[in-house]
């Protein structure tokens, strides 16, 4: 676990306390890897809050990020019992699967945080969850095999016109599934994008082409049905400091991806910056760490303003590079079933519109109550807490024009479109079955 702070951007911290282990107090020798209690890390944060008070040119905020192999009760009492965070949050630590439940999105809480010279300690917090989904499975294929695009013999366009005519008759079943791929491949292009953030691990895949084959029922069975692949992040702006001082700690908890099923380079290693959620807050530290080189004088110089913008980025670049993937892949789907159905209508296409309605289902119940959730908030009682950053939480619905993202409200209503565009296309299913069937 690592621990980034303004005047200390980049020293790695090992936390080993949670076990109650109190290792011995860094020495100048080992300052640069040391080794910390979360009391010693709290201590830091609050004397930092209280010096933040006395300053008029700059503030030391802080960044805690945790991320495990496993969550366990471990971790979690952590953040409960050391950071304060809600105790009501506690269900939703350990699992990466959220429900539509509005509360599960963004609440303001209070807890006690212990402390050894005052005991208990209010914690007054903005907690907010969110998921990196991705479509695995997509029953989208390629039916012409890659030797077939390096052939350059005269019978190519003949053998790849057979290849077309008999694949309705063929088993797919055993063509892999490289969806995790092509996920993690468009993380890496919306981060370079955004952040301009280089020398991320990336899997390398064939290059996909003519997606326009859809499996057969029992081939979708073999290989295993859709299903969303998620992963949960929860970030909680904590007032850790003084009275009087804005929040200065952002305490974000993850857990790590396995990406040894889709690269050799990944086999056996667990790295905190793999997956979506791993290289987006890798790509935003790599951002902030630019910012404090250069003294605030930045395009994203705000980061270093207030805890909340790197909260506001976290949530917006998160949804941005997954929820965008998510959708083009539904949108590939349905694309699919739509030109199948105009040439021939079959019991095929029927199992395909059912499928992907499900899945937009289920999307929608993970985007739709953030919308939800946000009318719910009594914002006027939280000032106190967010100061001038209380106006920028309507933005995570709205989206945002300064940093060029979008809100919530763009995919709930880009799964709407492809939702009433399936609908329609079920329609044009029933037409032309009925016809089929008339004209024999």
């Amino acid at each position: 676990m690592q621990s980034y702070s303004g005047s200390g951007f980049g020293r790695n911290v090992i936390f080993r306390d949670y076990m109650e282990i109190y290792p011995e107090k860094p020495t100048p020798e080992n300052s640069s890897s040391c080794e910390l209690t979360f009391d010693d890390l709290i201590n830091l944060i609050k004397i930092d809050s209280q010096k933040n008070l006395k300053r008029t040119e700059q503030n030391i905020l802080w960044w805690v990020d945790l991320t495990c192999e496993e969550k366990s009760a471990g971790v979690v009492n952590v953040m409960m019992h050391k950071f304060g965070v809600p105790r009501e949050l506690e269900e939703s630590l350990y699992s990466n699967r959220l429900s539509a439940l509005p509360d599960e999105r963004l609440k303001f809480g209070v807890n006690t945080m212990r402390t050894a010279e005052k005991g208990d300690k209010p914690v007054r917090s903005f907690n907010v969850t969110i998921q990196s989904i991705w479509l695995k499975n997509l029953p989208v294929i390629q039916i012409q095999p890659n030797w077939i695009y390096g052939y350059t013999g005269r019978f190519k366009k003949w053998i790849m016109s057979l290849y077309v005519r008999f694949a309705p008759f063929l088993s797919y079943s055993h063509v892999p599934d490289q969806e995790k791929i092509g996920f993690i491949r468009h993380v890496a292009d919306c981060l370079y994008t955004h952040c301009h953030s280089t020398g991320l691990l990336v899997p390398s895949a064939a290059k996909r082409q003519h997606l326009d084959f859809l499996l057969k029922p029992t081939d979708v069975e073999k290989r295993g049905l859709p299903v969303f692949e998620a992963n949960t992040l929860s970030l909680h702006l904590l007032d850790l400091g003084a009275t009087g001082s804005a929040p200065n700690c952002l305490l974000t908890f993850s857990q790590i991806e396995d990406e040894s099923d889709i690269s050799p380079k990944f086999k056996g290693s667990v790295l905190p910056t793999s997956g979506a959620l791993g290289r987006t807050k890798h790509a935003i530290r790599s951002l902030l760490l630019n910012v404090i080189q250069a003294g605030g004088v930045s395009a994203a110089g705000h980061l270093v303003d207030s805890s909340f913008n790197i909260l506001h980025l976290l949530i917006h670049l998160t949804h941005e590079v997954t929820l965008s993937h998510m959708t083009s892949r539904m949108g590939v789907w349905m694309n699919a079933i739509e030109l199948g159905t105009k040439d021939l209508a079959t019991t095929k296409q029927y199992f395909h519109i059912r499928s992907l309605l499900d899945m937009i289902s289920v999307a929608s119940d993970y985007v739709n109550p953030f919308k939800t959730s946000l009318s719910g908030l009594n914002l006027e009682d939280e000032t106190t807490l967010l100061g001038k950053d209380i106006s920028k939480i309507s933005l995570l619905c709205e989206g945002d024009p300064h940093l060029d993202f979008k809100g919530v409200q763009h995919w709930e209503d880009r799964l709407q479109y492809i939702r009433s565009k399936t609908l329609d296309i079920k329609e044009e299913y029933r037409t032309k079955l009925d016809e089929q069937r008339n004209f024999w």
